[in-house]
């Protein structure tokens, strides 16, 4: 490979803002100290003329030591150009006072870190726009109005900078990047990635002694932000700012892709564990590519919403704001911060399901883990994080090819659905977990095996393994693949029932249920997965963790991460993709979210309506 420098190198040589904005210090007005006041700060904008205010950051501190800078109003349609900033707010509790139109402002210390390295990047004043200052946050009406302007904002802007925070020279977030932007020169001195992995003389040892640096960059806030999302995916001219050191977007690109290869090099060990620390990375350029190779076919709101579901926001409306600019079917959505957050997700899940026609608003509901006060149990609350669970398989068809038929009731706050039963939950095993010890089999076994149908299985054992990972096709024969993460766990299965001294019919497991890979398994120990995994199963697929086993009375086997329990009604939504459990409480129904049914996936419930055997009732949601 190139030679490279033993410390990675200031930012010096990157080109500053100060060298596209066209600025002079002859355009910075001297303004007078007065206290801080948004009133003075601030004037109204031209909502017609779509108004925005830019940022003239003085590259001098003030007498007293603080940052200074001026607000520049323009009309977004033909204003000089400037550079938009992504960033994480940081811990507001903290701030910093700067004088903004001579007035004192405070600002958040993530903030103030990273317009002191800009302006000792400077050699003019820089102009900018930053969402903290450019909009009056105090002003709902603004907010309002701004908002949808921030889909033009970052996509007309000459270059975005995502400030990933401070960092001192030699951390492992500034090595990670480092060793990125060596490997993309690498790359492009040689401009063939092959010949540059071929003369890594141990890939094996350069990939895990990376590891934690990489997993550096990662770790950073910005990548769970949910705003990031519209201000990493728009621009056409994107660049990672940290501590002092500074890189494009592409050259990220080259780097990571050239390591993840000398990482393939080391084995699939090394490169499973890349890809774990690359995961939120890897979302990111994903819907930046996307984007850009699918100009004009932009996904659904309801879309974004499930695929950037992990991201965090401050405030509620906000998960649903914040991407409201990349979805195809924005305008349709009105922001609005001077409404409640329960009445937001409550007109948006209205508006949603009779414009589509379909209940798919009901995938991200669960009960019990709403944060916002007040919504319906078939309102989702955007505002949290579910599991992947049935979510994360192929799509399943037990409606078959049924049509939604539903009933809003905006006044009561009922959804009436039409469904069929299924069956009631008779037990409940408890949740599963990353580390299968015997305690978690005993209860699973001890409970359900006894009871359960083997329905169309050989054997209880083999329908209880379908039914925990999901029925995934092929995913009994995947095993046959020498894969540690699939063979650990058929390892605890099976040492679960040859060990625990519980009543297991002769029949849960044939022989010939068995891989033959792991027949002579049992009696080893379980094999040590390196330390960077984490042993977070939940990226793989057919996870277990979070999940609980249950049984109807019908016989038949289930699994959800919902809170299931006894007595709550199983059933098959007309049009929708999923069973789904619904608990009869005064007036209703509550809506507890969607589970897994083995023998239920494939539309039997509707063949047996045809049959006579099961019926579909009507079902009011509250």
């Amino acid at each position: 490979m190139a030679s490279t420098s033993a410390h990675p190198p200031s930012c010096s040589a990157v080109p500053a803002v100060s060298e596209i904005t066209h600025l002079s210090s002859s355009e910075m007005v001297p303004v007078a100290h007065s206290p801080n006041s948004n009133q003075k700060i601030y004037r109204p904008l031209d909502k017609a003329r779509r108004e925005i205010r830019l940022i003239l950051l003085d590259p001098l501190l003030d007498p007293s030591g603080k940052l200074q800078c001026r607000l520049i109003t323009s009309d977004l349609d033909d204003c000089k150009p400037f550079t938009a900033l992504s960033y994480c707010w940081g811990d507001e509790s903290f701030t910093v006072p700067i004088l903004v139109n001579g007035h004192e402002h405070q600002i958040t210390t993530n903030l103030a870190d990273f317009l002191q390295r800009m302006r000792q990047k400077m050699e003019n004043p820089e102009l900018l726009w930053i969402d903290a200052l450019s909009i009056n946050q105090n002003d709902i009406e603004e907010r309002n109005h701004q908002v949808p302007l921030m889909r033009t904002i970052y996509k007309s802007a000459e270059r975005v900078i995502a400030w990933l925070g401070e960092a001192e020279e030699g951390s492992d977030v500034i090595t990670g990047l480092w060793l990125f932007k060596e490997l993309a020169s690498t790359a492009i001195t040689y401009d063939n990635d092959e010949l540059v992995i071929d003369h890594v003389q141990d890939a094996t040892s350069f990939a895990w002694a990376s590891f934690k640096a990489v997993l550096a960059i990662q770790d950073r806030p910005w990548w769970n932000r949910r705003w990031v999302v519209q201000e990493a995916v728009l621009p056409e001219n994107l660049w990672l700012f940290c501590g002092s050191f500074i890189l494009m977007w592409e050259e990220f690109m080259i780097g990571m892709d050239l390591w993840e290869k000398i990482c393939l090099k080391a084995g699939p060990d090394a490169l499973q564990a890349a890809n774990f620390c690359m995961v939120k990375i890897h979302q990111i350029r994903q819907a930046r590519d996307n984007a850009h190779r699918l100009e004009g076919n932009h996904p659904t709101l309801i879309q974004l919403l499930q695929n950037f579901r992990r991201l965090k926001q401050k405030l509620p409306h906000d998960s649903l704001y914040a991407l409201h600019g990349l979805a195809s079917d924005g305008r349709e959505y009105i922001p609005d911060y001077g409404k409640p957050a329960t009445e937001v997700f409550f007109d948006f899940a209205i508006k949603t399901t009779e414009m589509n026609q379909n209940l798919d608003i009901l995938e991200h509901c669960q009960f019990g883990l709403q944060t916002v006060s007040g919504l319906p149990s078939w309102v989702p609350d955007w505002t949290t994080k579910h599991g992947k669970g049935v979510r994360a398989s192929h799509r399943f068809n037990p409606a078959l090819k049924t049509k939604s038929s539903f009933i809003i009731n905006a006044k009561e706050r009922i959804l009436t659905i039409d469904a069929v039963g299924i069956g009631t939950v008779v037990s409940v095993s408890c949740e599963l977990h990353p580390f299968w010890d015997m305690t978690v089999w005993e209860s699973i076994l001890s409970t359900l095996a006894p009871q359960h149908r083997v329905c169309h299985e050989s054997s209880r054992g083999k329908a209880l393994f379908r039914t925990v990972h999901l029925d995934l096709e092929d995913f009994w024969e995947r095993f046959q693949v020498d894969s540690p993460l699939f063979r650990l766990r058929l390892f605890r299965f099976q040492s679960a029932i040859a060990r625990l001294n519980i009543p297991v019919p002769p029949t849960f497991f044939t022989h010939d249920d068995l891989p033959r890979s792991l027949n002579s398994d049992v009696a080893k120990e379980p094999l040590v997965l390196p330390e960077v995994y984490r042993f977070d199963e939940d990226c793989g697929p057919g996870s277990s963790v979070n999940k609980k086993v249950f049984l109807l009375g019908s016989g038949y086997l289930g699994t959800t991460e919902c809170e299931i329990q006894s007595d709550d009604l199983v059933c098959i939504i007309l049009g929708f993709s999923f069973p789904a459990i619904l608990r009869r409480v005064a007036g209703g129904y509550q809506y507890i979210g969607i589970c897994f049914v083995l023998d239920f996936m494939d539309g039997e419930a509707i063949r047996m309506v045809d049959e006579g055997e099961l019926r579909v009732e009507s079902f009011d949601l509250i």
